[in-house]
Protein backbone atom coordinates (compact mmCIF):
# COMPACT_ATOMS: atom_id res chain seq x y z
CA UNK A 1 0.00 0.00 0.00
CA UNK A 2 1.31 3.51 -1.18
CA UNK A 3 0.36 6.78 0.84
CA UNK A 4 1.54 10.49 0.84
CA UNK A 5 4.41 11.15 2.71
CA UNK A 6 3.89 13.95 5.77
CA UNK A 7 7.63 15.27 4.98
CA UNK A 8 7.63 16.06 1.01
CA UNK A 9 3.46 14.96 0.32
CA UNK A 10 5.15 12.33 -2.64
CA UNK A 11 3.62 9.12 -2.35
CA UNK A 12 6.63 7.32 -1.83
CA UNK A 13 5.49 5.98 1.34
CA UNK A 14 5.22 2.55 1.60
CA UNK A 15 2.67 0.44 4.53
CA UNK A 16 2.95 -2.77 4.85
CA UNK A 17 1.67 -5.75 7.54
CA UNK A 18 3.74 -7.12 10.27
CA UNK A 19 2.37 -10.86 9.89
CA UNK A 20 3.37 -11.83 13.42
CA UNK A 21 0.71 -9.30 14.97
CA UNK A 22 -1.26 -7.66 11.67
CA UNK A 23 0.09 -3.99 12.76
CA UNK A 24 1.38 -1.50 9.65
CA UNK A 25 4.88 -1.17 9.42
CA UNK A 26 6.02 2.46 8.00
CA UNK A 27 8.79 2.59 5.65
CA UNK A 28 10.68 5.66 4.49
CA UNK A 29 9.86 8.14 1.79
CA UNK A 30 11.42 7.09 -1.06
CA UNK A 31 11.43 10.58 -2.76
CA UNK A 32 12.76 12.32 0.36
CA UNK A 33 14.31 9.10 2.09
CA UNK A 34 12.72 10.71 5.60
CA UNK A 35 14.19 13.83 5.51
CA UNK A 36 12.37 16.34 7.53
CA UNK A 37 11.17 18.94 4.67
CA UNK A 38 8.61 21.99 5.29
CA UNK A 39 5.11 20.66 5.62
CA UNK A 40 2.63 22.27 3.83
CA UNK A 41 -0.29 24.99 4.91
CA UNK A 42 -2.89 21.84 3.92
CA UNK A 43 -0.64 19.24 5.89
CA UNK A 44 -1.46 21.23 9.12
CA UNK A 45 -5.10 22.24 8.35
CA UNK A 46 -5.61 18.01 8.02
CA UNK A 47 -3.97 17.43 11.42
CA UNK A 48 -6.49 20.03 13.17
CA UNK A 49 -9.40 18.99 11.67
CA UNK A 50 -8.05 14.82 12.95
CA UNK A 51 -7.61 16.15 15.97
CA UNK A 52 -11.18 18.06 16.14
CA UNK A 53 -12.88 14.57 15.38
CA UNK A 54 -10.91 12.34 17.44
CA UNK A 55 -12.63 15.16 20.20
CA UNK A 56 -15.79 14.82 18.61
CA UNK A 57 -15.99 10.50 18.79
CA UNK A 58 -19.10 9.00 20.36
CA UNK A 59 -17.65 7.84 24.14
CA UNK A 60 -18.16 4.55 23.90
CA UNK A 61 -15.80 4.70 20.47
CA UNK A 62 -13.37 7.21 22.43
CA UNK A 63 -13.09 4.37 25.06
CA UNK A 64 -12.53 1.49 22.23
CA UNK A 65 -9.87 3.25 20.33
CA UNK A 66 -8.32 4.60 22.99
CA UNK A 67 -8.65 1.90 26.15
CA UNK A 68 -8.69 -1.44 23.75
CA UNK A 69 -6.14 -0.25 20.51
CA UNK A 70 -9.15 -0.05 18.42
CA UNK A 71 -9.66 1.47 14.90
CA UNK A 72 -12.12 2.61 13.34
CA UNK A 73 -12.66 1.48 9.78
CA UNK A 74 -14.87 2.19 6.58
CA UNK A 75 -16.56 5.67 5.71
CA UNK A 76 -16.18 7.00 9.69
CA UNK A 77 -12.56 6.96 8.89
CA UNK A 78 -12.83 8.71 5.85
CA UNK A 79 -10.49 12.03 6.50
CA UNK A 80 -13.01 14.14 4.13
CA UNK A 81 -15.98 12.72 6.56
CA UNK A 82 -16.47 15.71 9.08
CA UNK A 83 -19.69 14.23 10.47
CA UNK A 84 -20.31 10.51 9.84
CA UNK A 85 -23.68 8.80 10.93
CA UNK A 86 -22.21 5.91 11.69
CA UNK A 87 -19.10 4.09 13.21
CA UNK A 88 -17.59 0.92 12.10
CA UNK A 89 -15.05 -0.68 15.03
CA UNK A 90 -13.02 -3.24 15.01
CA UNK A 91 -11.35 -4.22 17.96
CA UNK A 92 -8.35 -6.67 17.82
CA UNK A 93 -8.62 -10.07 19.13
CA UNK A 94 -6.41 -9.72 22.43
CA UNK A 95 -8.62 -6.98 23.87
CA UNK A 96 -11.92 -8.41 22.70
CA UNK A 97 -13.03 -10.27 25.85
CA UNK A 98 -12.29 -7.01 28.00
CA UNK A 99 -14.04 -4.52 25.09
CA UNK A 100 -17.84 -6.64 25.33
CA UNK A 101 -18.23 -4.77 28.77
CA UNK A 102 -18.68 -1.72 27.12
CA UNK A 103 -21.41 -2.98 25.04
CA UNK A 104 -25.02 -2.05 25.46
CA UNK A 105 -27.54 -4.30 26.99
CA UNK A 106 -29.81 -3.48 24.35
CA UNK A 107 -27.21 -4.18 21.81
CA UNK A 108 -28.17 -6.77 18.52
CA UNK A 109 -25.49 -8.93 16.97
CA UNK A 110 -24.88 -8.12 13.21
CA UNK A 111 -23.20 -9.82 10.65
CA UNK A 112 -19.20 -9.93 11.33
CA UNK A 113 -20.19 -11.70 15.00
CA UNK A 114 -19.86 -8.42 17.35
CA UNK A 115 -22.45 -5.82 18.11
CA UNK A 116 -24.50 -3.08 16.89
CA UNK A 117 -26.06 -0.49 19.24
CA UNK A 118 -26.78 3.15 18.85
CA UNK A 119 -25.19 5.76 20.82
CA UNK A 120 -25.52 9.78 20.74
CA UNK A 121 -27.62 9.37 17.81
CA UNK A 122 -24.72 7.54 16.18
CA UNK A 123 -25.16 4.00 14.67
CA UNK A 124 -21.99 2.08 15.90
CA UNK A 125 -20.76 -0.77 14.65
CA UNK A 126 -18.33 -3.45 17.04
CA UNK A 127 -16.39 -6.59 15.82
CA UNK A 128 -13.33 -8.49 16.93
CA UNK A 129 -10.69 -8.75 14.08
CA UNK A 130 -7.51 -7.81 12.84
CA UNK A 131 -7.03 -4.74 10.56
CA UNK A 132 -5.32 -6.62 7.67
CA UNK A 133 -8.75 -8.79 7.29
CA UNK A 134 -10.68 -5.96 6.98
CA UNK A 135 -8.64 -3.88 4.74
CA UNK A 136 -8.91 -6.92 2.18
CA UNK A 137 -12.55 -6.54 1.35
CA UNK A 138 -13.27 -4.19 -0.99
CA UNK A 139 -15.85 -2.02 0.80
CA UNK A 140 -13.22 -0.68 3.48
CA UNK A 141 -11.20 2.21 1.60
CA UNK A 142 -10.37 4.21 5.38
CA UNK A 143 -8.76 3.01 9.03
CA UNK A 144 -8.48 5.38 11.17
CA UNK A 145 -6.56 4.65 14.59
CA UNK A 146 -7.32 7.85 16.66
CA UNK A 147 -4.74 7.00 20.07
CA UNK A 148 -1.91 6.94 17.07
CA UNK A 149 -3.53 9.61 14.43
CA UNK A 150 -2.38 6.73 12.15
CA UNK A 151 -5.24 6.88 8.72
CA UNK A 152 -4.82 4.70 5.97
CA UNK A 153 -6.51 4.77 2.48
CA UNK A 154 -6.16 1.93 0.19
CA UNK A 155 -4.73 3.19 -3.11
CA UNK A 156 -5.99 0.92 -5.90
CA UNK A 157 -3.31 0.78 -8.79
CA UNK A 158 -4.69 0.63 -12.22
Amino acid sequence: MVNNCRNCGGNGITVSFNPANSRPVIEKCAVCDGKKAEEPENVVQTRSVKAHRNKSLPSVVKKLTHGFDAWIVGSAADPNNDDPNDYDVQVPYSSWGQACFLIPPNARVNSFCGFKFEEDGHSIDVWPGELGWILQRPACKWAWHPKTGIFITKVHMS
